[in-house]
């Protein structure tokens, strides 16, 4: 039995390489480009492989779906599917390409933007591994507050640096101003994640803060829409 299994092992071993190979073989014939394999998945309601591919050069990486023998290679922008796991993984994937390309184009200005946000503004969260993790965020953004449920999990890797902004009218910088405000007299993790999760609260009422606090929520969300750099919330960036 012992025999069998190493066998299989090294059979799925050898032709996961043997897939690697044959991919970039083809890529690299028809594209003159210097590439190198960062992921390797496969579908389950296809006979598709998920790829992600980096040009050895620029840095960029590709998201790419090839067929059983590889010779027919797509780049994947959309992908729709029965299969509900299936869709999930390529979106994932999609969004973590995507989220790696734009921080290789844009992360020296990333770091002067958040290097400009006055340090007193930030809500820092220690974490216990060595990531850095800021994460622009508006209290009254629905995916912004499920952003928020799931902090701990970002804690597990490392310290996570909160930025507030009202990029969605009054309300948000009510809230936004609210947060600045009793932030300072609260200190460990789970005091501010308390309060943030309170603030964030859809039943939490906006009312109104102190002209310095609402100031300070004003010129922040300036710095950062003037930058031209963040879109839309929450905007995750791992600095490290």
């Amino acid at each position: 039995m012992f025999r069998i299994i190493v066998f299989v092992v090294a059979v799925f071993v050898y032709g996961y390489a043997d897939i690697k190979d044959q991919t970039i073989k083809t890529l690299e014939s028809q594209s003159g480009r210097k590439l190198q394999v960062i992921s390797v998945e496969q579908l389950k309601n296809a006979k598709l492989s998920l790829f992600v591919v980096q040009d050895k050069v620029s840095g960029y990486r590709t998201t790419l779906l090839a067929d059983d023998d590889q010779k027919s290679i797509i780049v994947v922008a959309t992908f729709f599917g029965t299969d509900k796991d299936d869709r999930q993984k390529v979106a994932k994937t999609l969004q973590e390409v995507e989220s790696y390309n734009f921080k290789l184009e844009n992360s020296a200005s990333l770091n002067a933007l958040f290097k400009a946000i006055p340090n007193e503004y930030k809500i820092t969260l220690q974490g216990k591994g060595n990531a850095l993790t800021y994460i622009i965020s508006d209290p009254m953004c629905p995916h912004c507050q499920d952003e928020l449920n799931h902090i701990d999990s970002r804690l597990e890797k490392g310290s996570v640096v909160m930025i507030p902004v009202a990029f969605l009218g009054a309300d948000s910088l009510k809230k936004s101003a609210e947060i600045t405000e009793k932030i300072k007299s609260v200190q460990n993790n789970a005091e501010k994640i308390s309060l943030l999760k309170q603030i964030y609260a859809t039943t939490h009422q906006a009312s109104e803060q102190s002209s310095q606090s609402t100031q300070q929520v004003q010129n922040v969300t300036k710095i950062i829409e003037n930058s031209h750099l963040v879109t839309s919330v929450p905007f995750v960036y791992e600095a490290n």
